[in-house]
């Protein structure tokens, strides 16, 4: 369909309309622009043309501020549900419980594993140090420690490891010893297979015509020494209160004893720390605490204290303020 032709009458009247068209939109621009300007003029007599340019920085900046939050809170989340629920840092303390044969109690064992590859293997009320060391074996986590029990009886020990459960359900360490590695055995003559039956061991896995027993470990723990109580009719030698130390001369390392007022003691070496209690009569100090096997073990020894230093058997030890003052001596690592 074929436009109507105008006259010129007629395009003359379109042109006016068209110039008055623009004419009012630039009038309507010019309008904005004027009450912009007002708008931001009005702004500045408020708070002032310093506090104006804060403003329009503070918008500048908002954003950026907003996504760098949104990322950070981003990262926390993504780290508390990896530490809930894949964590597999072994470092912590750890508990063991086994049934004791013939009885319906359970002993409980405490494997600490601290920075630095040092380890604490606590039960009763000894703990023995030592050094552990996280390395791969056929294809499978593997945990190595050694350590020794105070009196230069080595404790070693391989397992395989894993990681199950999550810190809602309990977290989980369950070892697959591959050494033998005997807690609390009723006979020390016993074959480890009969040892480990009647210790009633978590669980056993058979690979190649050998069983090896698994302990299951849960976390959160942490150390408790088996003590009894002091003596009711405890008496304290003031003299004899407080911390000693007996510096080795020659090879070997130095060790602290720890006499408080309540009746209990310390004992603590670069290997071992002993908790137990312990009382005074006629000159003499008898200790008692519970071995790594728990076993009750308990000793006499004559004292005297003259001039801030403790003679004690045949060691003399000397007043010390830190429980942990002994050190290593030359040869021994």
């Amino acid at each position: 369909m074929n436009e109507e032709e105008l006259t010129p009458s007629q395009e003359e009247e379109n042109d006016v309309l068209q110039e008055a068209e623009e004419e009012t939109g630039t009038l309507s621009e010019e309008v904005s622009d004027e009450e912009e300007t007002a708008e931001k003029s009005v702004v500045k007599d408020q708070v002032g043309s310093d506090g104006y340019k804060k403003q329009r920085r503070q918008k500048r900046y908002r954003a950026p501020l907003i996504i760098a939050a949104c990322a950070f809170a981003v990262t926390i989340l993504f780290f508390c549900g990896w530490q809930c629920f894949f964590n597999t840092d072994i470092k912590g303390c750890w508990k063991l419980e086994i049934s004791i044969p013939d009885s319906d109690k359970k002993a409980e064992y405490n494997f600490t594993f601290e920075d630095n590859n040092v380890m604490r293997y606590q039960t009763g009320g000894q703990a023995a140090i030592g050094r552990y060391f996280l390395s791969k074996k056929n294809g499978k986590d593997l945990l190595t420690f050694f350590l020794t029990n105070g009196q230069n009886y080595p404790l070693s020990a391989e397992f395989n490891y894993s990681f199950s459960g999550n810190i809602f359900t309990g977290r989980h360490l369950s070892l697959t010893d591959l050494s033998g590695f005997l807690l609390v055995p009723d006979d020390k003559d016993a074959d480890s297979e009969n040892v480990a039956a009647k210790q009633k061991i978590t669980g056993s896995v058979k690979e190649n015509d050998t069983t090896y027993y698994v302990w299951d470990l849960t976390t959160p723990s942490h150390e408790e020494f088996k003590q009894d109580k002091p003596a009711e009719d405890f008496r304290e030698d003031k003299q004899l209160t407080g911390t000693w130390i007996y510096k080795a001369e020659e090879d070997g390392f130095d060790y602290t004893f720890t006499f408080n007022s309540d009746g209990t003691f310390e004992q603590r070496n670069f290997e071992s720390e002993i908790h137990g209690t312990y009382s005074v009569s006629d000159g003499k100090c008898k200790v008692s605490f519970y071995s790594l096997s728990n076993e009750l073990m308990d000793g006499e020894l004559a004292y005297s204290v003259k001039d801030n230093v403790l003679t004690f058997g045949t060691h003399q030890f000397t007043r010390t303020d830190d429980k942990n003052a002994y050190k290593i001596k030359s040869s021994v690592k």
